[in-house]
């Protein structure tokens, strides 16, 4: 990757990456965002194991800026 350009990313995702020294920051401070990714399941259906490892993984790969939510619809 050296000298190949500038990238974005999000801590969790870099920070291996950044104390192994194959990436160094372009700038002394962090931009914080309210910006995120959601992992949706169907309310009703049963997920199979593997969706559950998955989700679990997930959640583990994102370390501590992670949260998993239960958000129901206000209908129900």
């Amino acid at each position: 990757m050296s000298g190949q350009g500038v990238a974005l990313g999000w801590r969790p995702l870099v920070d291996d990456l950044l104390a192994a020294g194959q990436l160094v920051p372009a700038l002394d401070v962090a931009v914080r965002t309210e910006r995120g990714y959601f992992l949706v399941q169907p309310e009703k259906l049963r997920l199979r194991d593997e969706h559950h490892r998955f989700r679990e993984w997930v959640l583990k790969a994102c370390g501590a800026g992670a949260v998993s939510t239960v958000n129901k619809a206000e209908n129900d």
